[in-house]
């Protein structure tokens, strides 16, 4: 159980109030008076109803106003979220609860709960159903402790303390040790050794007194006393062969019940070794099954809802589209009903006799179809005289639910195989494709080369030597550049001097060629280290020519400086044949090995480079050769990398045809082993048919449908006798209703002539029109409030959906399991070994029923030492052995019933009789007390027995856990809780293994150990059970170290249940919080109202 939160309409000191509850540990939080002992027992009542009246303190009515009680929203291990709701006013020992997400009619029906006639809920019923069978009792003592109980475990001595926590953790501990001390007054009241006032004592002196007395007669004590010596020598003897008898009744019983229980034995065996291979299934959580199959089902029935929810919806919409009704005809009902009161009992006999006429008929025409569907040749005889067995059903929906799972299988693999051969085509044909696309890009690599051929690089490798190259050519632009430069110079110098003026349009023309360059680049878009550096040497060649050019132009302007400039074009052509190409030999080198680098050929491309270096086209042709160099590059490098990529595509392609092929082995040969096993399964259904003189081409389904025709014409036939008697019944009460109806027509010239029953039928269809259209209406409406309830849950579904499905997956990683599949085997085997220990069970209470400890035990032992052969034979000389000692137990009792009638002869004296009468009422009484003793010790053993099972079965692991929790909140100091057997004390064991009596702890250390022992005995009397703890300021002995070990404590068991604390102190709030980071803070002094 789970709290959510709680309402509070009115309760002490607090109304109208909602508190948030929905955490694993909740600090209630606030200063004195301000609530929180009103929550602690708003809590309480809610669970266990409120205090009578006597008890004001305990049952806090409201004082601030407010209906004295509320709600409390929680939830159960199932995660389904009730309402409780109780109030003071309200029926006593009853509560309401409704659960929350169902409809309104899953709410009416509430088919979980078992409410009472008048829809209240029993308080023995819900404690049964949600509290675990927790009582209130109960309850207080482990689930809702209080600082008043801690210091009153503090204030105890040691054997007092262990009493007090045995009491708690036992349910009826009080009222037993009550027992036990009336059991032992009165055991003393009738025996006590050494004792003179005790009943038995005075029983057994007044016998003796008798006896003296019998004995003082004289007359025929003679014979007496040899009668009665022979009589208590056959006593005696018979004694011994009561014990032998005994014996060898108990042998023989022993013997013939190892006979009977050896198959059972044996079984049990086989049980442990089958149990022994499923060990890992009982690891499981508790419920996991359950939850699990919880989990599937809601899943699927909340999806089936929402489908079924869309359906109605639209089939709700098209219907009240459909709709149409007056209500002015709607308001002529009452008059119409009133006019067809008198109308109706005749009229519905004849009606329900036709009715039950066509039933027949209709029986009829079904039996007569139904066994004609079976078989044409059966009779109505052999129809009466079928049986069908609920085996048979059972076997034949069993193989027809293997068959549908095995057929749904076997397509579904058939389905995942051709899938996956139609992915291993398609990826064949991506494998063909990727090596023709890669044949394709290297074919065109080594086709195109613009008339040069590169060296076999790689990409990285291609790129490096065209940077080299690059380099080398920059360089010798940038040399070329210098000589035209210095050229240039010279003619300036030698036009100067000539003229004496400098040529005006050498700067504008060299502006002009600089802009040419860049307007080139812009267009281009070349800005990249592989020709920006062509572009820069481009420039400085063309600034050159536009300089000689403008030479030219200054020529052709002035006549002054023609013949300078004759000159100078001479001089320069002069300098032009003496060294054409205008580089030293280590730029040309350098040229010429950046080529070799790059080219398989680099003779050719470096003449070609050398011989157009001159002149404006010749500059030209080297920009485009250098162009035809880069493109070759650059087309290379995106080839190979091209090529990279389609091989990665292809090696890709190739592994995932290769998964294909193994995914298509696999289902291969599932398929053929589902075949093999279907192939047996037909062979054992032909078998059973074989077996029953059934065809064997009939399959399960058929087999049932006969099944079901047989019972469903048995049923019919029941149905047409019935008929046919209620028929002959009704002609007779409609022959005379007719009669009387004919005899009051002939009185009614207009009844005669509009034929009997006209009023009517013309009032059945008036009131007939008008039901039609109230229904419509009554429809309408309901149709517009379905609507609107059929969406709110269908957002409601789609919510759960989603909430079921995080659920199933943190189940999954709780337990381990890696899919469906593992869980279903799990649960198999879960399920498996839940029957092996039930049948176990079974088995064990059939072997041991009846039958002591001892008697098991030596039971066991001959079963483990003898064959059934050898149990035989012991079997038959125990029992020879048996009727021997019974023979001499007949002679022994006629030999003793004849000294006894001869003692009753001599007993005829009054003296004698009347001692012998008051000795038999003295006998009579001490028997009596003899047996109130033996039946008291008896009592007084079984209540002692009963400690020691509660003390053998519930203490090691209520000690075990009480001595974790002492051990953290020590922090070692205290490692073992120790409880003595023989009396009721409390031990401590300190870690240097010194053990320290209860008594003599502090009042802040008794209060810890009282605590671990309520949080342990709580832990294993609650099971499997989770209600929550209410703790009440139970930290304020505790100092700083153990109080947050204390804090550590509380959140390791808040996994396992809730934890509600209450405090008023600051610290004992932080460390809470500091050791809980998932707790939820509830300042009490601050909630507001609701």
């Amino acid at each position: 159980m789970r709290l959510l939160e709680a309402h509070i309409d009115g309760f002490g000191q607090l109304n109208n109030r909602r508190i948030e509850l929905d955490a694993p540990v909740i600090i209630v939080f606030g200063p004195n008076e301000a609530g929180k002992s009103t929550v602690f027992g708003f809590l309480r009542s809610m669970l266990y109803g409120f205090a009578r009246r006597n008890l004001p303190a305990e049952r806090m009515e409201p004082v601030a106003g407010g209906r004295h009680g509320g709600r409390l929203l929680f939830s159960d291990d199932g995660n389904a979220s009730y309402v409780l709701e109780r109030y003071a006013d309200g029926p006593a020992g009853k509560l309401s609860l409704k659960r929350l997400g169902l409809g309104k009619d899953q709410e009416k029906q509430s088919q979980d709960l078992d409410r009472a006639d008048d829809g209240w809920l029993e308080q023995a019923v819900w404690e049964k159903q949600f509290l675990g069978g927790v009582n209130e009792r109960l309850f207080r003592h482990l689930y809702a402790v209080t600082l008043s109980e801690l210091r009153e475990a503090g204030a105890l001595s040691g054997e007092e303390l262990g009493r007090y926590l045995y009491q708690a953790g036992w349910e009826e501990g009080r009222a037993v040790a009550a027992a036990e001390k009336k059991i032992a007054a009165e055991l003393e009241e009738l025996f006590k050794p050494r004792g003179s006032n005790q009943k038995l004592y005075h029983g057994a002196k007044a016998v003796e007194s008798l006896d003296s007395e019998l004995r003082s007669l004289g007359d025929g004590i003679a014979a007496y006393n040899e009668l009665l010596a022979e009589a208590e020598a056959a006593e005696l003897e018979m004694g011994g062969l009561e014990r032998a008898l005994e014996e060898n009744e108990g042998q023989v019983r022993l013997l013939r019940k190892a006979t009977a229980v050896r198959p059972l034995w044996l079984r049990r065996m086989e049980l442990s070794a089958e149990r022994e291979g499923l060990a890992y299934a009982g690891l499981l959580p508790a419920g996991f099954g359950q939850t699990w199959q919880q989990l599937q089902e809601e899943r699927r029935i909340v999806e089936e809802r929402v489908s079924q929810l869309s359906r109605n919806k639209a089939l709700r919409r098209s219907e009240r589209e459909l709709l149409f009704f007056d209500e002015s005809l709607i308001a002529l009902e009452e008059e119409t009903a009133e006019l067809l009161e008198d109308s109706g009992r005749m009229r519905d006999l004849r009606h329900q006799r036709n009715e039950w006429d066509n039933e027949r008929k209709s029986l009829d025409e079904v039996i007569g179809s139904m066994m004609a569907s079976i078989s044409p040749h059966w009779t109505e005889r052999q129809l009466r005289q079928l049986a069908v067995t609920v085996p048979d059903r059972d076997y034949v929906r069993s193989c027809r639910e293997l068959s549908s799972v095995a057929q749904h299988k076997a397509e579904r693999l058939t389905g995942e195989l051709e899938t996956y051969r139609l992915q291993a085509r398609e990826q064949a044909e991506r494998v063909k494709a990727a090596e023709e696309r890669l044949f394709a890009v290297a074919s065109g690599r080594r086709g195109s080369g613009n008339g040069f051929s590169l060296q076999p690089l790689d990409s990285s490798q291609l790129i490096l030597a065209w940077n080299a190259l690059d380099e080398a050519f920059r360089l010798a632009d940038m040399e070329t550049a210098r000589r035209q430069s210095a050229s240039r110079l010279v003619d300036r110098a030698e036009v100067r001097q000539s003229t004496g003026k400098p040529p005006p349009l050498i700067l504008p023309l060299l502006g002009l060629a600089l802009g040419a360059v860049a307007l080139a680049i812009a267009v281009t878009g070349t800005a990249d280290k592989w020709s920006l550096a062509v572009w820069i040497s481009s420039a400085a060649l063309l600034a050159a020519s536009v300089t000689s050019l403008g030479y030219g132009g200054l020529r052709r302007s002035r006549q002054e400086s023609s013949r300078a400039g004759t000159r100078s074009r001479r001089s320069g052509e002069k300098r032009q044949e003496a060294n054409p190409a205008g580089y030293d030999d280590g730029t040309e080198r350098a040229v010429r090995d950046a080529l070799a680098k790059l080219l398989e050929q680099p003779g050719p491309a470096a003449d070609e480079w050398m011989g157009r270096v001159n002149g404006e086209d010749g500059m030209i042709a080297a920009l485009q050769l250098r162009s035809r160099l880069k493109t070759l590059v650059q087309e290379t490098v995106g080839a190979l990398q091209d090529e990279s990529r389609l091989e990665t595509e292809l090696a890709d392609a190739q592994r995932r045809l290769q998964s294909l092929e193994q995914y298509m082995s696999e289902r291969q040969e599932k398929l053929q082993e589902l075949k093999a096993e279907m192939e047996l399964e037909s062979i054992q259904w032909k078998s059973w048919l074989g077996k029953r003189a059934l065809p064997e081409s009939m399959s399960p389904s058929a087999v049932l449908e006969t099944f079901d025709l047989a019972e469903s014409a048995l049923q019919h036939l029941r149905q047409y006798d019935r008929l046919t008697e209620r028929i002959k019944q009704r002609d007779t009460e409609l022959e005379a209703f007719e009669a009387a109806v004919w005899s009051l027509c002939q009185k009614s010239k207009s009844a005669l002539r509009r034929g009997e029953h006209e009023e009517a039928a013309v009032l059945r269809l008036l009131q007939a029109d008008i039901k039609r259209h109230a229904a419509a209406r009554d429809k309408a409406l309901a149709l517009d409030a379905g609507l609107r309830e059929l969406e709110h849950e269908m957002a409601e579904s789609l919510e759960r959906i989603a909430y079921l499905s995080e659920e199933r997956l943190q189940l999954l990683e709780r337990c381990g399991l890696s899919g469906d599949e593992a869980v279903e085997q799990a649960i198999k085997d879960f399920g498996r070994l839940k029957e092996l220990d039930d049948e176990d069970l079974k088995l064990g209470i059939e072997f041991k029923a009846g039958l002591l400890p001892e008697f098991i035990s030596k039971l066991e032992a001959l079963l483990k030492s003898a064959d059934e052969e050898a149990l035989q034979q012991k079997l038959e000389m125990a029992q020879a052995e048996l009727n021997s000692v019974k023979e001499r137990q007949r002679e022994l009792l006629e030999r003793r019933g004849s000294r006894r009638a001869e003692l009753e002869r001599l007993l005829q004296s009054t003296k004698r009789q009347q001692l012998l009468e008051e000795r038999e009422m003295a006998q009579a009484s001490l028997d009596a007390h003899m047996e109130r003793y033996a039946v008291l010790a008896l009592s007084q053993a079984l209540i002692a027995a009963t400690r020691r099972k509660y003390e053998q079965e519930r203490q090691p692991a209520v000690l075990r856990n009480a001595s974790a929790y002492v051990e953290q909140l020590t922090e070692g100091r205290y490692r073992r809780v120790l409880a003595s057997p023989e009396r009721a004390s409390i031990q401590l064991e300190s870690r240097e293994h010194m053990r320290i009596d209860s008594s003599l702890l502090s009042r802040g250390t008794a209060e810890q150990l009282y605590l671990c022992m309520r949080l342990a005995l709580a832990r294993e009397v609650a099971g499997g059970n989770t209600l929550p703890l209410l703790l009440d300021d139970l930290f304020v002995n505790f100092d700083r170290r153990r109080l947050r070990s204390s804090a550590q404590l509380i959140s390791g068991l808040s996994a396992e249940r809730q934890i509600v604390l209450f405090t008023c102190h600051e610290h004992i709030r932080d460390e809470l919080l500091a050791a809980n980071p998932s707790a939820k803070l509830l300042d009490i002094g601050a909630v507001q109202l609701a």
